[in-house]
């Protein structure tokens, strides 16, 4: 049986985050979660399985924010330099989606529209932006897995990342699991349940 606890223990200790969990909402009222980081810089992550509707939902409700889309930028520059998705192409995809969510932060509110299901992935974008903002969210996009399955299926043309099918019923579980053990809220000082 797994220890939740030193799960948490041990990710606080591999990465240099916030000590404290973050603070739980069950809110959709963007309007509210800007208004409380207003004036600060504020670094949001978008939480989701490929296909949830994150990039929507960012599209709808951010447009007075700077958002930096992970898989825009990498469709870019796939089309850019004629190359095929490979671990060289993520680190450069990974050294210019940094750049750009440095560059929003300099301003204010910067979405990072990246799924970061994964916690290794969010934790590291969180220590490695640190520097840059002082107040951390995640708003997490959970809806069931048979609306993500039929999202998909309709914008397959215009999905980039490799593998999709085999990884959504893996993040969904993992993303359930985090959301029922208390994972989220590591690193980050609220966390928005949409």
């Amino acid at each position: 049986m797994l220890n939740i606890g030193k799960i948490k223990e041990q990710l606080r200790k591999e990465y240099s985050i916030n000590e404290d969990d973050g603070i739980i909402y069950h809110c959709s009222n963007v309007r509210k979660i800007l208004r409380r980081s207003k004036n600060q810089k504020t670094l949001i992550l978008t939480v989701g399985v490929q296909g949830a509707g994150k990039t929507t939902f960012c599209e709808k409700n951010f447009t007075q924010c700077t958002v930096v889309n992970w898989d825009g930028i990498l469709k870019q520059y796939l089309q850019d330099y004629d190359v095929t998705f490979d671990q060289e192409v993520n680190e450069k995809v990974n050294l210019i989606f940094f750049d750009k969510v440095k560059e929003g932060l300099e301003k204010g509110i910067t979405v990072a529209d990246t799924g970061a299901v994964d916690v290794a992935v969010r934790l590291g974008i969180l220590e490695y932006l640190r520097d840059f903002y002082s107040k951390s969210i995640l708003i997490v996009l959970n809806p069931p897995k048979s609306t993500i399955i039929e999202h998909i299926k309709q914008q397959i043309e215009q999905r980039w990342t490799p593998f999709i099918w085999e990884n959504v019923k893996n993040e969904y579980e993992d993303l359930q699991f985090q959301i029922e053990n208390g994972i989220l809220q590591i690193g980050v000082n609220e966390v928005y349940l949409l």
